[in-house]
């Protein structure tokens, strides 16, 4: 991806496949292409740009980050990307965290 990045800290496990499924409709909603992208992760398009939720492979706080100030220690993240770093994508993406980040509690 060359474009930018969002962490949303979760304090509850839960799987991918739980995720997008709880995910998938609400995107298909306004979205178009909503699936899997060779990697696993979930892919779409919004107005015209791609954007991927993961879920990151390293553990919230196994890279040394502090999260004291936080409620909980979180254990899971997940990572939704943009393809491109226009000002429309930084908006988006922003606007997307925002939406998503209550559905997980993050």
């Amino acid at each position: 991806m060359a474009g930018p990045v969002v962490g949303l800290l979760l304090f509850e496990q839960r799987s991918f496949d739980d995720v997008v499924a709880d995910v998938t409709p609400w995107l298909r909603a306004f979205c178009e292409s909503v699936g899997y992208d060779s990697d696993g992760d979930l892919a779409f398009w919004l107005h015209g740009r791609l954007f991927v939720l993961a879920e990151d492979d390293v553990l919230p706080g196994a890279d040394g980050e502090d999260y004291s100030a936080l409620p909980a220690p979180p254990v899971q993240e997940l990572v939704l990307s943009a393809g491109c770093a226009s000002p429309e994508d930084h908006r988006l993406l922003g606007q997307l965290a925002l939406d998503l980040a209550p559905r997980f509690g993050a």
